[in-house]
């Protein structure tokens, strides 16, 4: 069986809804969302629910068969036991939107100050050989 969403000890680990970042994100990464996790739906939120059930009454079942078995259990769900899925998926959403809109805002305003300083100051002198770098010399030792 794949170890596909379960944790160190084979079992199943409940999703979690933190940001995680990875050695490759850089302020000036190009996707200013990088480190964002994105929001789980409330399917995801079930499975995560119902697996380690069906897993210890069936623990034959290969991916294909379990996936079956979660989904078939979530089609045959009435809407009032749904609800705590849908709420929590709902409420992931809103954080992922308000940490998105973060985001977005810092990657904006870092931007924002890099423009403003790949533009001249008054009285540089940033035309000819090495200019752009003495002009940064000069700011540095303002």
């Amino acid at each position: 069986m794949s170890d596909y969403g379960s944790d160190s000890d084979g079992e199943y680990a409940e999703p979690t809804t933190t940001a995680t970042t990875t050695s490759s994100d850089s302020p000036t990464s190009a996707e200013p969302n990088v480190s964002i996790k994105r929001a789980l739906s409330a399917f995801e939120y079930f499975r995560a629910a119902t697996i380690p059930s069906i897993q210890a009454a069936t623990p034959n079942l290969s991916v294909g068969q379990l996936t079956s078995a979660v989904s078939a259990q979530w089609q045959s769900l009435d809407a009032t036991k749904k609800k705590k899925f849908l709420t929590a998926a709902a409420s992931d959403k809103a954080r992922f939107q308000s940490e998105s809109a973060a985001a977005d805002d810092k990657y904006e305003e870092e931007q924002r100050a890099r423009r403003e300083n790949l533009v001249a100051k008054e009285n540089e002198a940033v035309t000819g050989r090495a200019g752009r770098g003495k002009a940064d010399a000069e700011r540095a030792g303002e």
